[in-house]
C-alpha cells in the first residue's frame, strides 16, 4: 500500500495537478493499493470529479485498488453525483481504521508507512511554518495550560482547543485519573501538576473527560485481572469513587462525576490548593462527546454540564471545593 495527498480545490484548473500525480504514482512501481489522503481539499466541481475518476479508472484498469481518504462531505456527493459508472463507490473512509476493510485485508495496511508518510507531509507542509516558533521553543517552554485527559486516541486536545506547540502542557492517562497526594508510589500525573505550576508557570488546568470511555466501563463491568494486571490495578480508585455515587449506574452518565472527583484529587497538591487559595489558578471540568466532537463545561451547580463557549472558563471551579 502506497499513499499521496491532495489540497486545495479540485477543478478545471486541476489537469497540470492530475498530471503530476500520475508521474508520481508511475514512480512507485507496481502498485496493490493506493490511499490518498484528500483531507485537505475543500471543493470539488464537476470537471475537477471527472479528472478523478478518469484517475481511478485508470489505476483500477492497471489492478490498484484506490481509497479516498477523509474527503468532506460535500465533496464526496458532487463526486458521487458525477460518478454514472460506480467507480468510486465503496472506496471513500473517514479514519485510518477504514482502510483495511475497504481492502478486504488487514495485511494490506502497514502503520509504519502511514506514519512515515505523516511525517514526511509535516516535512513538506507544516514545519516550515512553525520555524520560528521550534526556534523560540527550543529555548523554553511556557505553556498557558495543564490539560489533563485520557489516553483515549479518539481525543486529540490540540485538535480541540486548536493550540500551537507549546500552549498545552498535556498529562494522559487510561480514564484521565489523578491519584491525590500520596495515593500513588509512582507519582507520575502529580509530578506533571508540580512541574507545570511551579516551574512552568501554568496557571490554568483543564480536567477532560469523556464519553464511551473503556476505564470506567472496566470499573462498572468489572476487569479480568489475571489479563490486563495492569489496566485492573491502576482502576481501583473509580471503583471506589462509585461507591460515592449509589445512584449512577451508567458509565457515561458516570463520567460528570468522575471527572469532577479528580478536580477534588488535584486540591491535595499543596501547590494547587495554595495557588487556588490565592487566586492565581483556574480549574475547569470538561466532558468530550467523541461520537459528536462537541465539549462541555461543568457548571458548578450539581452534575449540570453546558457547551463549552463564550461564556466558559472565567469561574474557578477551585473555589467551590476549598474548605
Amino acid at each position: 500500500m502506497h499513499r499521496v495527498s491532495l489540497a486545495g480545490n479540485l477543478t478545471f484548473l486541476s489537469t497540470r495537478n492530475f498530471d503530476f500525480l500520475r508521474k508520481k504514482v508511475a514512480r512507485m512501481g507496481q502498485l496493490a493499493s493506493l490511499v490518498i489522503d484528500m483531507g485537505e481539499v475543500r471543493l470539488i466541481d464537476s470537471t475537477g470529479a471527472a479528472f478523478l475518476i478518469d484517475f481511478i479508472k485508470e489505476l483500477n484498469s492497471k489492478g490498484i485498488k484506490v481509497v479516498l481518504k477523509s474527503l468532506n462531505r460535500d465533496c464526496r456527493d458532487v463526486l458521487s453525483s458525477a460518478d454514472s459508472e460506480g467507480v468510486t463507490r465503496g472506496s471513500f473512509v473517514t479514519s485510518e481504521s477504514d482502510i483495511a476493510n475497504v481492502l478486504d485485508s488487514t495485511d494490506s495496511y502497514s502503520p509504519r508507512s502511514r506514519l512515515l508518510f505523516g511525517v514526511e507531509q509535516y516535512r513538506k507542509e507544516r514545519r516550515k511554518a512553525y520555524e520560528e516558533l521550534f526556534n523560540q521553543l527550543g529555548q523554553q517552554q511556557k505553556p498557558h495550560t495543564l490539560f489533563i485527559t485520557c489516553s483515549d486516541s479518539r481525543i486529540n486536545p490540540t485538535l480541540i482547543t486548536s493550540s500551537e506547540p507549546g500552549e498545552l502542557f498535556i498529562v494522559r492517562n487510561v480514564g484521565n485519573i489523578i491519584p491525590p497526594l500520596g495515593a500513588d508510589q509512582m507519582p507520575a500525573e502529580g509530578a506533571a501538576v508540580e512541574f507545570a505550576l511551579g516551574a512552568l508557570g501554568v496557571r490554568q488546568i483543564i480536567l477532560c473527560g469523556h464519553t464511551r470511555c473503556g476505564a470506567l466501563k472496566g470499573a462498572f463491568d468489572g476487569i479480568d485481572s489475571k489479563k490486563f494486571p495492569s489496566v485492573a490495578k491502576w482502576v481501583e480508585p473509580v471503583v471506589r469513587e462509585r461507591k460515592l455515587y449509589p445512584d449512577i449506574n451508567d458509565p457515561e452518565m458516570f463520567t460528570r462525576v468522575h471527572v469532577i472527583e479528580q478536580a477534588k484529587n488535584l486540591l491535595t497538591y499543596p501547590v494547587v490548593d495554595q495557588m487556588v487559595r490565592e487566586e492565581k489558578l483556574s480549574i475547569h471540568c470538561w466532558i468530550y462527546d467523541v461520537q459528536s466532537g462537541e465539549f462541555f463545561e461543568w457548571t458548578g451547580q450539581g452534575r449540570e454540564f453546558l457547551t463549552v463557549g463564550p461564556n466558559s472558563l472565567h469561574g474557578n471551579l477551585g473555589d467551590i471545593f476549598k474548605v
